[in-house]
């Protein structure tokens, strides 16, 4: 997630040097075309768990935008098993995530607009973990040769970022924000291998089983199209 964060910030503070040495002219129609197709590259990308998120805006006025986006990914889809964490080393995994976005824009130019934005986001992640450990509800570490992983997370973020446009029916939406999300995980099916584990290390969502209520971080970088 590093790499996430620094390659979204070098971006959006060249997007907001760029935008200030911009001549600030209103646009005459920002309303003219009312439907904006996007493709977020960040979650396919840079995110441990890759899928494609497609989405639909909807203008209502100069100020106002409202839309929906959907990503999916699979083992199948990126061709190739995914590594995460210190114990999980192999995965068949299948991701679904719905959000919705309400965009409340503060500032019109040209060339750019500055907004916030409100995210909720409901995501189900499933998969067959091999050869790996996990910590269940109880805190005991278990060592396992097979074990079949769900998580699901219910967040709300508030967003800032900044609409560039680079032609008149493209540009990109920078924008980044935080939030709180709960998180859901559970492993069934569990096939313990001979040896136990007692003590582990990692504590991400790929290991702890259980409720988690934390704090969310959003970072998204997303080509659009006018329609």
């Amino acid at each position: 997630m590093k790499k996430v964060y620094l390659f979204a910030s070098t971006l959006i503070l060249g997007l907001n040097l760029h935008c200030q040495s911009q001549n600030i002219v209103q646009s005459q129609d920002v309303t003219q075309k009312k439907s904006i197709i996007t493709l977020d590259i960040v979650p396919f990308t840079f995110y441990t768990v890759p899928r494609l998120s497609l989405g639909y805006l909807r203008v209502i006025n100069s100020h106002i935008s409202i839309g929906g986006e959907i990503g999916y990914g699979s083992t199948d889809l990126f061709n190739e098993p995914i590594f995460t964490g210190l114990y999980v080393k192999a995965r068949q995994y299948k991701v679904f995530e719905i959000a919705t976005e309400i965009m409340i824009f503060t500032k019109e130019n040209r060339r750019y607009r500055r907004y916030i934005s409100i995210n909720p986001s409901w995501l189900k992640h499933t998969d067959v973990f091999s050869e790996s450990a996990y910590i269940n509800k109880d805190k005991i570490g278990i060592r396992y040769s097979s074990a079949k992983y769900l998580r699901t997370k219910t967040s709300v973020v508030v967003n800032s970022g900044i609409d560039y446009s680079f032609f008149d029916r493209f540009g990109v939406f920078t924008q980044a924000g935080l939030g709180a999300r709960i998180r859901s995980v559970k492993f069934s099916e569990v096939i313990e291998s001979d040896y136990k584990l007692i003590l582990i290390i990692d504590e991400s969502a790929f290991v702890r089983e259980g409720k988690k209520i934390g704090l969310d971080v959003n970072v998204s970088i997303r080509l659009y199209y006018k329609i």
